[in-house]
């Protein structure tokens, strides 16, 4: 699952361009973006994903990598992915996940 990665990358800089950087710092066409290229990795994945393929590092990388994006609030994956839904919530489950969930203010 390379996309993770990449994933992060995205998010990080929409996240920055969206709400934390000074509003008149921010440079909407970055923005945007950065949201298409969320946006298409969740059409890709859906397209891809395997529930019922072995668990890899790949998928770790993959799920908390939509965790965060999840905990951010910056774009709700699950709406027309069902999925890629179904497959976070199932791995969201795992004991591995709910012992180490995002929570509360974090600084980034």
């Amino acid at each position: 699952m390379p996309w993770a990665q990449g994933m992060y990358d995205a998010g990080v800089l929409y996240r920055w361009e969206t709400g934390r950087r000074p509003e008149n710092l921010r440079y909407p066409p970055l923005a945007d973006g950065q949201r298409t290229k969320l946006i298409e990795t969740f059409d890709y994945l859906e397209s891809v994903i395997d529930p019922k393929h072995p668990i890899t590092i790949g998928h770790i990388a993959l799920a908390t990598a939509l965790d965060w994006i999840a905990f951010r609030q910056l774009i709700d994956f699950r709406a027309g992915h069902p999925t890629l839904r179904k497959w976070y919530e199932d791995f969201c489950s795992r004991p591995s996940m709910t012992a180490t969930g995002f929570a509360g203010q974090t600084h980034d």
